[in-house]
């Protein structure tokens, strides 16, 4: 019996507590939500705190993938321009016009000097008659120039040396390398550059010498006029 009692008073007791607890927290509701408000659901401010984290994420991640795009596509046209050939068709001839257009006219040269990616010239200034410059053509530009340390009797000597650049048949630089291949005979020959200047062993008239080797051979070099026909081989 006493047991009984025991247990009922207990029981009482808890649900007393029980009772006074949950009032408690309505009074605490009641003071910290003002009227028309509504309590705070930490669980979705949780889950909206994950949402812009993973938006920002996806925002880096986009802008990320879109600089390595940008990267790429900045890489893949330098590239382009890079492996422009001035042995094959229309190249050189395409180059040149284009300085021109940079430079002025009449262009004259005194020596030009062609590899397969890229150039070098050297040019008599068109608003300075006399002063000479040497320039560099790569990646499809004209680099800025240097000038040419000349003496007194340089200077006289020019209008012998340099020679008009629309005169030259650089459209047939293709047909002169083949030439070069036939009359030269080198196994797995490669041409290596071509220069054109007054060469002193043409009657210092204006020529193209087309300089091809290869691993197994120094080589040499096939001179041509300058309208493209051959002349001699030098090996």
């Amino acid at each position: 019996m006493v047991t009984k009692d025991i247990y009922q008073m207990t029981t009482i007791s808890l649900w007393t507590r029980f009772s006074l607890l949950a009032g408690l927290c309505v009074l605490l509701s009641a003071c910290c939500c003002p009227e028309g408000s509504h309590p705070v659901d930490f669980s979705s401010e949780g889950e909206s705190a994950d949402d812009g984290e993973k938006s920002k994420k996806s925002k880096k991640s986009k802008k990320s993938k879109d600089s390595k795009k940008s990267k790429k596509s900045k890489k893949s046209k330098k590239s382009k321009k890079s492996k422009k050939d001035f042995f094959a068709p229309g190249q050189a001839r395409s180059a040149m016009k284009s300085i021109r257009k940079e430079l002025g006219e009449p262009l004259y040269a005194t020596e030009m000097v062609f590899y397969p990616t890229y150039a070098k010239f050297e040019f008599e200034d068109p608003k300075k008659p006399g002063n000479v410059d040497e320039y560099w053509f790569r990646n499809g530009e004209l680099q800025s120039p240097s000038p040419v340390r000349m003496s007194s009797k340089d200077r006289k000597k020019l209008p012998k040396v340099r020679f008009d650049v629309t005169e030259l048949a650089l459209d047939k630089i293709p047909a002169m390398i083949e030439k070069a291949r036939e009359e030269m005979g080198i196994e797995d020959g490669k041409v290596t550059h071509i220069i054109v200047d007054r060469f002193t062993f043409n009657r210092k008239k204006v020529s193209f010498r087309v300089y091809m080797s290869s691993e197994r051979d120094s080589g040499g070099y096939m001179v041509a006029n300058q309208d493209g026909s051959f002349v001699e081989v030098v090996k």
